[in-house]
């Protein structure tokens, strides 16, 4: 079964998985919680897995360079659509074990965003 070889791997890493309905797939220091609905598509949620095993359990630089360098945004959004509390990954902030946390590479994603826009629409006047 897909479910008990994904938390193989993610043991054989020194993490923990969780399944969720909420969000595509986080990680919060050693813990990776993966939205359930991935378990219908084996290529994409190991490629999801892959990605997020990628990811430090503190935050690094690196982090931002592999959300922003990964390429997988329109995936991401296919799968958001066909599982709409999937869209609950682009907010910048959750509560996970009754804790506050913020999505930093989110936030600056979307502030370089804001920032390009800002300067096109200047441009255009």
């Amino acid at each position: 079964m897909l479910e008990n070889r994904l938390h193989q791997i993610v043991n054989s890493y020194g993490c923990t998985l969780t399944l969720s309905d909420y969000g595509i797939a986080y990680r919060v220091n050693n813990d990776i919680i993966m939205n359930r609905c991935l378990l219908k598509y084996p290529i994409y949620c190991n490629n999801v897995l892959t990605h997020e095993l990628k990811h430090s359990p503190g935050w690094k630089l690196d982090d931002l360079k592999l959300d922003i360098m990964d390429g997988k945004l329109w995936d991401n959004l296919i799968f958001c659509f066909k599982h709409p509390k999937a869209f609950t990954q682009f907010i910048p902030f959750c509560i996970y074990k009754k804790n506050f946390l913020i999505d930093v590479n989110q936030l600056v994603i979307y502030l370089i965003a804001f920032v390009l826009i800002y300067l096109f629409l200047q441009w255009k006047i």
